[in-house]
This record gives structure tokens, sequence and C-alpha cells, in this order.
């Protein structure tokens, strides 16, 4: 094709894409130039400054064409707003100065933001003090934004005293001007303050449909690597060019330890017969997405072959799993949760799961991080690993609403509304695309956790068990399970949702979960009767524990196991406060309709 041709005289930016051939006939419906939309505050039109990211460019034919860069992903920015308490004048607190000096401090308050309770240091024994502190606000001008400012009499004891409040509508600032007020507390006491805002210029959440660039320059290495490797497989039957280069993704199903254990053997086959340097993209969901996790986690890869971890595979899943209910064992990880809940985080039994999963998966390994895999992958050493889940509602069923959010070294994100984020973020809180609070990046056993709920199952079956099951013979008996089930329902998937709703469908009050799984040779009915006996003995023994556990974690008050939002993990949600109702005409990941609710709330079930 003469590209230089289609550039002499085009009547139209859009005559001069290179559309893929199945993309021939369609346009765009404007001219694909990246906008920001003016908003008008208090009947004043303001257009904001465009962020670097957002400034009018058009678009670059280069030899690696991305057509989603077609399509606008528009956000309405925040409003920031900055509040400078400079100093206070005359602060009295009536009589009681007779008392004791006053020792004041500001609290600053903003419902509609969040973090938007504030508070500055206090001045001890002083009457006109000077705080110059700066406080930073990200609220949404659509609504209304009313700042309430306490100022306070610090006391022993925690026994402090309200002098004065006053209420400010932020409405009546204007945009980029910085202004000065004075205002009054108790007719006496003043204090003075600065006020500004402005749009957000730089959010933090990226906007699109394209990949990111660390993406796009891992496919321009590992492309190479495929291209030489397909030419060692194919010789002159391979692709002679880039261009020509296939993009293969292996992807795994879902199915807990199963589901694991048959994605070791699929990769070690795969790398034995060097198909795996063909592949671009690995992912997984559930069990198999723990396998690529341990995997490329491991300090060897992805010098070794997979199957040189089959064997350390086998003995952390062949082992009782019942270590990890120890006293001490759960002390530990309650210890680990409870300061992450200090810090400001939501927590919930998936943070527990994950240190089960941890535990039994990548052990001494537990300090890694999901950025951490970007190493493994540096150059286009290693398939980019991608895993997923789905963000859910605790009153509606998985069937009926979920939202694929996707998970890689890279970044972390949802295609549906085209918003995505650095992976270390994932977890802090945001605002319309701003980050609020940032918090320590998640570590890779609890994105384990998020990522399937079969080890939740799992370990429920542990509890109810009587007798003591090793993890080999539940996963035997879990096949048997599955086998018997595909059969009566041959549409069913082959991810974890089966078990999930076998669990779901039982009473709210029900406290005892049991499953239908037939008997085999690891049963008590073939065992001698002196020996059964002694075993039961020893059952009886042991299960104090785990009766303890069976009663907490089944109460009738919090059936952490029974329900989805139970099982779920808990984080801030990243899209709040986001317009979510703009969808893309062309793009695979959009429906008709967009979740209003998912921006609204302050944290997500996924």
């Amino acid at each position: 094709m003469d590209y230089e041709s289609m550039f002499e005289k085009p009547k139209d930016l859009t005559d001069a894409i290179p559309f893929p051939f199945y993309w021939k006939g369609w346009k765009p419906q404007s001219s694909p130039v990246r906008k920001v939309p003016s908003y008008s505050v208090n009947n004043r039109k303001e257009e904001p400054v465009l962020s670097p990211r957002s400034k009018e460019k058009k678009m670059s034919f280069s030899r690696v064409f991305d057509p989603y860069q077609v399509f606008e992903v528009e956000h309405r920015p925040c409003l920031i707003l900055t509040v400078k308490v400079v100093r206070g004048k005359n602060i009295t607190h009536g009589w009681y100065d007779y008392v004791d000096t006053p020792d004041p401090y500001i609290i600053l308050n903003v419902k509609t933001s969040p973090e938007g309770r504030r508070r500055t240091e206090t001045k001890d024994n002083e009457v006109n003090p000077v705080w110059n502190e700066e406080f930073t606000f990200l609220i949404d001008d659509r609504e209304t934004n009313k700042l309430q400012m306490i100022l306070m009499e610090a006391n022993y004891g925690n026994l402090d005293q309200v002098i004065g409040e006053v209420y400010f509508d932020l409405g009546e600032l204007p945009i980029k001007t910085r202004i000065t007020k004075i205002f009054s507390f108790n007719e006496k006491s003043e204090v003075e303050f600065e006020f500004e805002t402005h749009f957000d210029e730089n959010p933090t959440l990226r906007y699109s449909l394209c990949l990111c660039d660390e993406e796009k320059e891992f496919i321009e290495h590992r492309t190479e690597k495929v291209m030489k490797t397909m030419k060692e497989l194919l010789g002159d039957k391979a692709p002679e060019t880039r261009e020509e280069t296939p993009r293969i993704a292996v992807i795994g199903s879902g199915g807990g330890f199963r589901a694991m254990v048959g994605m070791s053997g699929v990769l070690k086959a795969l790398a034995d017969s060097k198909i795996l340097d063909c592949v671009t993209f690995l992912g997984g969901l559930s069990g198999s997405s723990w396998y690529i996790s341990t995997l490329y986690s491991h300090p060897d890869w992805p010098k070794m072959n997979p199957g040189a971890m089959q064997e350390e595979l086998k003995n952390n899943i062949d082992s009782s799993l019942l270590w990890l209910l120890t006293p001490l064992s759960i002390k530990r990880y309650i210890d680990r949760i409870l300061v992450k809940r200090q810090n400001g985080q939501p927590v919930s039994f998936t943070d527990i799961f994950g240190h089960l999963v941890g535990e039994t998966l990548v052990k001494d390994r537990l300090h890694t991080k999901l950025t951490d895999l970007q190493d493994k992958i540096e150059g286009g050493a290693a398939p980019l690993p991608l895993m997923t889940c789905v963000n859910v509602k605790s009153d509606r069923s998985a069937r009926s609403f979920h939202e694929w959010v996707e998970f890689n070294p890279f970044e972390i994100g949802m295609p549906k509304y085209g918003t995505f984020m650095k992976t270390e973020l994932f977890g802090s809180k945001f605002f319309m695309g701003k980050l609020c609070t940032e918090y320590e990046e998640q570590p890779l056993h609890f994105l384990q956790g998020i990522w399937g709920s079969a080890f939740c199952i799992l370990f429920k079956r542990l509890l109810d068990d009587n007798k003591k099951l090793d993890p080999v013979e539940m996963i035997r008996q879990e096949m048997v399970k599955q086998i018997e089930q595909s059969r009566e329902d041959e549409s069913s998937d082959s991810s974890d949702e089966s078990d999930e709703t076998e669990v779901e469908e039982k009473p709210r009050g029900s406290r005892q979960f049991t499953f239908d799984v037939p008997q085999t040779n690891g049963s008590d009915q073939n065992v001698p009767a002196p020996k059964r006996q002694a075993s039961k003995r020893r059952t009886k023994q042991k299960g104090y524990w785990n009766s303890f556990l069976s009663n907490i974690l089944e109460n009738k008050r919090f059936e952490v196991l029974n329900t989805r939002a139970g099982r779920a993990g808990v984080v801030h949600n990243f899209m709040r406060g986001l317009s979510l109702t703009k969808t893309f005409p062309l793009s695979p990941f959009t429906p008709d309709t967009a979740n209003k609710d998912t921006a609204n709330k302050d944290t997500t079930l996924i």
C-alpha cells in the first residue's frame, strides 16, 4: 500500500487512518483529536487548562498503529480546594480564660469530600495564634459543598470544648483566584483563612482504551523474541516481519487447586516444545492465576523450566492445610490485618484467605508484590502475566452483574470504563480520578486471595469434615464432582461460580454446609474398627480449635463463608466520583448501559 499518496491531500484526517481490514468503511464521528470539555461553575464558563495527558494533539501514524486511540475517554475533573489557616486574633472562651489561657486549634470539615476532616496543630496558651497551615480537599463542583470551620479549645483528658463554628458555601469561590476571608467565632474570636480552587489538570488515573506505554514497549521486545523462536520452529513458513508475527495468548481456567495443577502441566508441555517462547500473553483466573503468580514470583523464573517447580508445588499442596489454622498462625494473620485496618484501609475475610494462599504457595516469598514481576518480563523475557477478577454487588448475583478487572505488573483497571491505574496504587483512595490517600502496595498473596474464592470453599470444607482429608484427595473429589455436574449441565463454566452458588443457596440461618461427595478408598469405611475408633478419639481431641473457628465463621449474625460479601475482597473504590455514562460504539468491553452505582460507593467488592 502506498501510504505517501494517502497523506497528499486528505479531505479529512480520518481518511488517512490505516484501519485494519475488518474496520473498512468505518470512520469516527469526529476528528480524532483529544479534547477537554468546558464546564459551568456558578453560571460562569470555565475551561480547565489541558493536562499533559489531555493536550490537543493529532495521532501519530507510526509503524505500530493503535486503533483504540480514536476513542476519547473523558471524565469530569475534580475541583481542588486549598484552604490555608493563617492566624487567629483575640481567641477567647469567655470566663474560662480566667482559669486557663486558650489552647486553640481549628477543625476543617467538608462532608462531600473524601478525607474531608482535617485539623491544625494546637497552639498552647496563645490568644493570637499563627498557624500558616495549608490543607487540600478534592470536591465535585456539581455538588453543594460547604466548609465547616470549628474553633476548638484543647483540654486534658480529651475533654476539648467548642468555642464556635462557622459554615462557608464553597460555591461562592472564584476559580484560580486566591481570596482572603476573616470569620468571627462567638462574636469575639476571629480567624483568617485563604481559599483557592482550580480544576485538576493531572489526573492520577489513565483514561484510555489503549495499552499503557510500558505494555506497548513490552510487546515490541516480546515480538522480536517470538519472531526469532518461530523461525527456529517453522523455518521457511515462519513470519518474516514483525507485522506478520502473531500475538499468541494462553489462558487458564478457574477451578482452585485442580486448575492450578492443570496449568502447571500445560506450561511444562509448552515450555518443553518451545511453544511457550512464542506466547505473548499468559492469562488466568482463580486457580490458574495462583499458578501463574507463584511461578513468576519464583527467583529462578524465567531462566528455569516450569517443570522444575512442580515438585515444590506438589509438596506445598500435598501436606495437610490444618497447620495454617493453629492459634499462632491465626494470631499472625490478624496482627497484620489490624495494622492494615489502623492505616485506614478496609479489611475482609479475603485478607485471611490471602494469607492462607500465600502460606501454602509462595511461603518464604510473602513479601513479593505484583510490581516485582516487572523484572521477570523485562526485555520481553517471558509472557506478560494477566490475572482477572470481577467487581460484584453484595445484593445481586454474579451472573446478573459483574465487571471485569484486569491485573498485570504495569497496570490495574476496568476496560469497561477505559480507566486504569498504576499497579502499586491498587487499594489506595481515589476521588474523581485523583489520588487522595496512597497506601503501601498490596502484597501478592492478598491479590491471590482476590483472584479466586476456591481456597475459601476448600477452607470451609476443612472445617466441616469430621475426617482428615489431604488436599490431593480433596482435589480428586472435586474433579469427580465436576464431572458429574458437567453431565447434568453442559453449559456450566469452569470458574468457581458453581461452588459459590452451592454455598449461597443455603438458607441464611443455616450453620451446616456439606458436599455430596462419593465415598473413596480414603474414607473411614475401609478402615478397621479399632483404628477408626482411635481416629475418632484423636479427632475429638483436636477438634476444639476447628469448632471454635466454625462457630465464628458461620455465626448467624455474620456468615463469612456462606455469602459473597463475606468471601469477596474489599478495597477503596478507585472509580468513586467518576462519570460512568459514556459508552464507546466499537469497544468490545462497554455495554449499552453503565453502572452508575459504582461511582457513588467508597468501597467495592471484588
